[in-house]
């Protein structure tokens, strides 16, 4: 061991004595070594060295020491196999913590050298450096963790092995017999089912070790724990906390260690109820002033998203509860479309599906299921539920709901969209008739507007009225484009298919038809996620969007205007 310590200290000063031999650089160094984070230099290494030897020779004898415990605890037997166990998982613990301790001593050295070693101006050298001690790091404290959940092991171990060593009292009743017998079943339940998801996963390839901040509810509103009282505080710990990481991304619990105590995410109910209470006044004074009530729960979205009041904390869950709003939109949508029209725009897309080659053998195996669907299940499963359903809304709405979920679900497998899904889920039962169409539509329409009210608010919070304000210009002209030839357009195609006598009527249909589609939030959200747009077209797509919803209202009150006074100087003459 003092032979190692010597080599350890000749190493530091060869590292010392190969400073580089340029005067101005050299005299860098000596100035950075200086500096108060090493400024003890060679004195520090040959003064300590004798001290870590020492240090070093009392951990060996104390290995030993550990190592003639054990074995005699592992031979005592007045203990039980369970206590033999604990006591000798105790010494080794201890003994680990000893060769960490060591461990991290000679680390600690290596990277000094090797920082006096490399040179200054070389930030690839010193990035490489740094990403060295922060992978040590990183294992350290996965290292320290584990000794610490063990440590925390290890005392319920003590504290339940003096409680039952402690003479039991005769006149304990027999609820609190039955109490402890819960208590231990409980135990054990909570053992079993402990699914130890950070061992099992922290070796996987591709897992990294990240440092991250712990931000309770309490600290985050900055209140002070001090002042609650017990109940609050055991309510306060049914709360989740926050974990923030080096680049500002924000986690929450997702699935607790402890299964058998209910939890709840409060930050995800404190934004869904902002959502729907400040959904209301903004579609409220939307319709108001003749705007689409769409418009309105954008708006709400914008007012608490990043860009103004930050109120929202749980922006991915608030997200993917929209994401329902859009699949019960397209079943919707699915409902009002035409079988025949589908069928029209199958047949006429067959020839194309030759040529195109694997690439729509998914799409083929859908509407094979499709076929096969409509022909022998949609018909008797939705009289079964038509039936099981009468004075039971729930259950129609339910059994809707899982359709949906199952043609979503056989698409997302065969590698089509999860949208494409959905719409044909109401397109499959479109082809009942009439009379199903609009049952189902009486179900699914209120589930269908309260979701769609929360993914337009999601849609809110990535529209930034400060990019809007800097960029006013270029999406002014790209709005106005949009919307001057989709209205012109418009006029082109209704004036070769409307008779002679209702060609008036062009203009006030092509107004109509002369905005950016609400279903580009859908589909730039959708191309955004898939890396098919960038993030700057992500943001034009929202923003001539959101301000051709502004402008459409504008141009269809003018072009309506207009007609009627034409209309009325016709009716005069």
């Amino acid at each position: 061991m003092q032979f190692v310590c010597l080599l350890l200290c000749l190493g530091l000063a060869k590292a010392l004595a190969a400073l580089p031999k340029d005067p101005k650089v050299a005299q860098h160094v000596l100035k950075a070594y200086r500096t108060k984070g090493a400024s003890q230099g060679q004195s520090w290494v040959f003064s300590n060295c004798k001290r870590l030897v020492g240090l070093l020779h009392q951990k060996s004898v104390a290995v030993k020491k550990l190592s003639a415990a054990a074995k005699a605890v592992e031979l005592d037997q007045t203990l039980s196999e369970d206590e033999r166990h604990f006591r000798v998982h105790t010494l080794e613990v201890f003994q680990k913590e000893l060769n960490e301790s060591e461990h991290l001593v000679y680390q600690a050295v290596h990277s000094l050298q090797r920082a006096l070693q490399g040179d200054y101006k070389d930030v690839v050298n010193m990035k490489e450096s740094s990403r060295q001690r922060l992978e040590a790091l990183r294992e350290a404290a996965i290292k320290e963790e584990q000794e610490y959940v063990e440590l925390v092991a290890a005392e319920k171990h003590q504290k339940e092995a003096k409680k039952s060593a402690l003479p039991q009292n005769k006149t304990l009743s027999i609820l609190d017999e039955i109490l402890e017998d819960v208590r231990k079943a409980a135990d054990r339940l909570e053992e079993e089912i402990e699914e130890h998801a950070f061992d099992n996963n922290k070796q996987i390839v591709g897992v990294n070790v990240e440092a991250v901040l712990r931000v309770e509810e309490d600290e985050e509103n900055g209140g002070k724990r001090k002042n609650k009282s017990k109940k609050r505080e055991v309510e306060d710990d049914l709360g989740l906390s926050m974990l923030i990481d080096s680049q500002n991304n924000q986690y929450v619990l997702t699935k607790p260690r402890d299964s058998t105590m209910p939890r709840a995410d409060h930050h995800f109910i404190k934004d869904l109820v902002s959502v729907v209470m400040l959904s209301l006044p903004c579609g409220w004074v939307c319709t108001l002033v003749r705007l689409p009530p769409m418009f309105g729960y954008i708006m709400c979205g914008v007012l608490l998203g990043p860009s103004c009041l930050n109120s929202i904390k749980s922006m991915v869950q608030v997200e993917t509860l929209g994401e329902l709003g859009v699949f019960f939109t397209l079943f919707v949508v699915g409902l009002e479309f035409s079988p025949e029209r589908l069928r029209k725009f199958c047949a006429g897309r067959a020839a194309c599906a030759v040529p195109l080659g694997p690439g729509l053998m998914s799409l083929a195996a859908v509407l094979l299921l499709c076929v096969f669907l409509k022909s022998f299940i949609i018909g008797p499963f939705y009289k079964k539920l038509h039936l099981e359903g009468k004075g039971n809304k729930e259950i129609l709405v339910l059994g809707m709901a899982a359709f949906v979920f199952f043609m979503l679900t056989v698409t997302e497998f065969l590698s089509v969209s999860m949208e494409l899904g959905c719409f044909l889920a109401g397109a499959l039962l479109s082809t009942q008739g009439h009379m199903v169409t609009a049952e189902v539509m009486t179900c699914i329409e209120p589930v269908r507007d309260f979701l769609a009210i929360i993914f337009f608010a999601s849609i809110g919070l990535h529209v930034f009225p400060t990019f809007v304000l800097y960029e006013l210009t270029i999406l002014l002209v790209l709005t106005l484009s949009l919307v001057i030839m989709k209205f012109v357009m418009a006029v082109a195609v209704l004036s070769a298919i409307l008779p002679p006598g209702s060609r008036h009527i062009r203009w006030v249909v092509s107004a109509g038809l002369a905005q950016v589609s609400e279903f580009s939030f859908v589909l730039g959200s959708r191309a955004r996620r898939a890396g098919i747009i960038s993030r700057e077209i992500y943001l034009l797509v929202l923003s001539v969007t959101t301000l051709s919803q502004l402008l459409a209202p504008v141009l269809w009150r003018v072009t309506t205007h207009v007609w009627v006074r034409r209309t009325e100087r016709k009716t005069v003459t």
